[in-house]
């Protein structure tokens, strides 16, 4: 028997702490908006049946949160977290430049859909495990959005104590215990858009569900283990020896923002180290798009270009806006199309197949 001298203070858990204390409301109402209090019928105690229903003489409930397995269950006993969470000033700001990148435009429960990507791009690199993701906090810590798995969105923070570091104090001004770990509170918010949700996307171009559409070629999908090119790539041939064929792709999983869109084309020694045909190939490009209203545009990017035929070669067609996202939707909303463009007297001086490896759409923070 241990004999307390006086009352014990109540500690908080990440969760309670988020959802009942006002300085964290801009997090918790998030949290709470998707909480439920729902029956325990295994704890609870029947008592009977009345008019074919279940009556208990003592009900237990249990609050659930279908966020809880997205968030590493923050309102658990049995792990230790830290969380960095934002004074509302700091929330207000950032939660309203990431809905600017979250715009669905004229789908079904837009808003809905903004709200939840929105808090949830923000939210998954503020929660940490101390088990898994903080065992040398001087050196790095790795957020529970990591996955070893995947190359660009690494989730991972280096010199996270150190000047300029995630949990510094150019970043945190005080910390909160709880009864499952800490709360460090942000007066600056420490992460770019860049580094959180604001992701270079990738469409392979070997991959046949990603073509929708194409003209006067034929294509085929080879593979590759070369450490500069992905999986494999595709090889696009015309029909015939004039042909200006025409090859259309989805870009699905696009924010609402500015990419610089760019082809990563590839020299023909990748297949044949013996090859000596170094023409480029030159050809021109079109965005496809859908505007805030659900009116479908298309956009021609104004310059031809072409690759460098000796390296591989990542091509930018141009800078582009897209103003509906399609983040976590099943149909993509914006479609590019490459064209050879060679007339009969270039065909000397360019080469009409192309080795393409991917599609690159690159976040540009500088156009917005």
């Amino acid at each position: 028997m241990h004999v307390l001298s006086g009352g014990v203070p109540y500690l908080y858990n990440i969760y309670e702490a988020l959802t009942t204390l006002s300085e964290y409301s801009g997090v918790g109402s998030f949290f709470k908006g998707y909480e439920k209090l729902e029956l325990d019928e295994n704890a609870s105690i029947q008592s009977g049946i009345v008019d074919g229903n279940i009556v208990y003489s003592d009900s237990v409930m249990r609050t659930t949160n279908i966020l809880f397995g997205r968030f590493d269950r923050i309102n658990e006993e049995d792990s230790s977290f830290i969380m960095l969470v934002p004074e509302n000033r700091v929330w207000d700001k950032v939660y309203n430049e990431a809905q600017s990148y979250f715009n669905y435009g004229s789908v079904n429960q837009a808003d809905s859909l903004q709200r939840l990507y929105a808090h949830q791009a923000l939210i998954r690199d503020l929660v940490y495990n101390r088990k898994y993701g903080c065992a040398h906090m001087e050196d790095s810590v790795y957020s529970i959005a990591y996955s070893k798995y995947d190359e660009e969105r690494s989730h991972v923070y280096y010199n996270p104590l150190a000047s300029g570091g995630i949990f510094s104090s150019d970043f945190v001004r005080d910390t909160m215990a709880c009864s499952n770990g800490a709360i460090y509170n942000l007066y600056e918010w420490p992460f770019k858009p860049e580094d959180i949700y604001f992701y270079p996307v990738k469409t392979e171009a070997e991959y046949e569900s990603m073509m929708t559409d194409y003209e006067d070629c034929t294509y085929a999908s080879r593979s590759s283990v070369a450490d500069s090119i992905s999986d494999g790539y595709l090889v696009i041939s015309p029909r015939t020896n004039s042909s200006n064929w025409t090859m259309e792709f989805q870009i699905p999983y696009v924010l609402s923002g500015t990419y610089d869109v760019c082809a990563v084309v590839l020299p023909r020694t990748v297949y044949n180290a013996s090859d000596r045909n170094f023409r480029p190939c030159k050809f021109k490009a079109s965005i496809s798009y859908e505007t805030v209203d659900g009116v479908e545009q298309t956009y021609d990017f104004e310059d031809e270009v072409q690759n460098d035929p000796y390296r591989v070669d990542t091509v930018k067609i141009g800078t582009f806006t897209i103003p509906v996202c399609s983040y976590g939707q099943p149909d993509a909303k914006v479609h590019l199309t490459l064209e050879c463009s060679i007339s009969r007297m270039e065909s000397g001086r360019y080469n009409r197949e192309m080795y393409l490896d991917c599609l690159y759409f690159k976040p540009n923070r500088e156009e917005k």
